[in-house]
């Protein structure tokens, strides 16, 4: 959550990790590997949007496979988890975003640190589109969710509650994870302060959550 520290986190993901980490040992190991990987310099930023926004939805052809196509916004420029993401910063590589996998809920592995979505296992076995169209305008990153319908249907489960949330016209959770370079500095943009300024952003993928927070996430989609 933004602005936690370890002694405030640390607590919290130990109540939230009870259930599925009962042994007390390895519930505090997990979540110190969480708070460390925090430090890291992975980023995860929690966005909503209307699916039916601007530009409508259409169905599109794709390697022989129909795709959904929505419009969304990727990034916008702001304080995300307590850090500066400058407007210049997310336009430096906007084709890198282009391709990018769409993932129902972060990939993690079995001790829940965020890994990246680019590997065959995850994308098989999660993936079920590919962002395309990027386009920077100055201070947001937009573009389109193009989703494979039938690798939705037949993933089923949380895949089959995206497809519903789109075509019921309902906001849908995206989460951006991307690898960057944090310079350490303090300040307030639009009325929030920050301790960092997030440099030389590249992406990784896009997460989509019909539940709101990722397998793995942290309350309010804070940094993994």
């Amino acid at each position: 959550r933004d602005g936690e520290d370890k002694q405030e986190f640390i607590p919290r993901c130990m109540s939230e990790l009870n259930r599925e980490f009962p042994d007390k040992g390895q519930r505090f190991a997990v979540c110190q590997s969480q708070w460390d990987k925090k430090k890291e310099n992975v980023k995860i930023n929690k966005i909503s949007f209307k699916t039916h926004s601007e530009g409508g939805i259409r169905e599109e052809t794709l390697e022989g496979r129909v795709h959904i196509v929505v419009p969304v916004v990727a990034i916008v420029e702001g304080v995300l988890n307590g850090e500066y993401v400058p407007a210049e910063e997310i336009g430096k590589f906007v084709d890198s975003w282009n391709g990018i996998p769409l993932p129902v809920n972060h990939p993690h592995d079995e001790l829940c640190n965020a890994i990246s979505a680019n590997s065959p296992q995850v994308i098989e076995k999660n993936s079920i589109g590919r962002f395309f169209n990027a386009r920077f305008d100055g201070k947001k990153l937009t573009g389109e969710l193009w989703i494979d319908i039938e690798k939705a249907k037949s993933l089923g489960g949380e895949a089959q509650q995206v497809l519903d949330i789109i075509n019921k016209g309902e906001h849908l959770e995206i989460s951006t994870s991307y690898f960057a370079e944090t310079e350490e500095a303090s300040g307030v943009f639009g009325g929030e302060t920050y301790t960092g300024i997030q440099r030389n952003i590249r992406p990784d993928h896009l997460a989509l959550l019909p539940n709101g927070i990722g397998a793995c996430d942290w309350g309010d989609g804070c940094g993994a």
